[in-house]
């Protein structure tokens, strides 16, 4: 049953990245996103999981902001396109590019390259991902670096805070609970199940001064991984 399933996943990523490059190079931003939003419902539902999203209500439609996320496996993406009622741009490294179709979707896309080795590399992506916020929507970052492949909430990065900062956004946190047991690293066996997103209220204000920066980033970093850990227990 799962190699059927898996099958019907990759038609779904074959199609939508070749006609979301189309659309992308021919219609405004929003038609994009519009359709990749539809991506992430038909990759969620032949995935047969089940999305319960608690928070929306902490989003304003007519603001643009700075997600973060834990990130335990490849259907977060899909998962938070369906969760997020925003027109949001992901943040990926760049050796996603390599991964067929999807790569190739990716790299032709208004979402944004990470090249984490090269610290200069990696400032560039912050300062595209600023202008992206200004111009056509919010933005989305797993500030851990790369999946979990325990579902436990690693370290997170500073990026996203210096992005929040240079643009003067808001911060929404947002904790993804079960989508680590969809399809596990390391296999690309695919098992229904549940995963909940809880989204946080937005943040404020990112203070400038690099200490009080980390204090805050360890504070959402812990706020994050003590949900998970309880919605574990639960």
């Amino acid at each position: 049953m799962y190699i059927i399933r898996l099958l019907k996943l990759a038609t779904i990523i074959i199609f939508y990245a070749i006609k979301g490059v189309h659309i992308y190079k021919k219609q405004k931003h929003s038609a994009y996103f519009k359709f990749i939003q539809k991506w992430g419902k038909q990759m969620v539902k032949t995935a047969n999981i089940q999305l319960e999203v608690q928070g929306q209500e902490h989003i304003n439609p007519n603001e643009t902001y700075v997600y973060i996320a834990n990130h335990s496996s490849l259907f977060d993406i899909p998962i938070l396109l369906v969760a997020i009622p925003d027109y949001i741009h992901f943040m990926y490294k760049v050796e996603l590019e390599k991964v067929p179709f999807l790569g190739y979707g990716l790299k032709h896309s208004p979402f944004i390259a990470i090249k984490r080795d090269n610290p200069k590399d990696a400032m560039s992506s912050i300062d595209e991902a600023a202008k992206a916020i200004v111009n056509t929507g919010s933005v989305i970052l797993f500030p851990e670096g790369s999946r979990s492949e325990t579902g436990k909430v690693g370290t997170f990065k500073r990026g996203a805070f210096l992005l929040a900062s240079k643009t003067k956004k808001k911060i929404i946190p947002i904790a993804i609970c079960g989508s680590e047991k969809i399809m596990p690293t390391k296999t690309f066996k695919i098992r229904p199940g549940k995963v909940t997103v809880f989204i946080g209220e937005a943040i404020e204000k990112i203070s400038e001064d690099n200490s009080e920066m980390k204090k805050e980033l360890k504070q959402i970093n812990e706020k994050i991984a003590k949900i998970v850990i309880n919605h574990k227990k639960n």
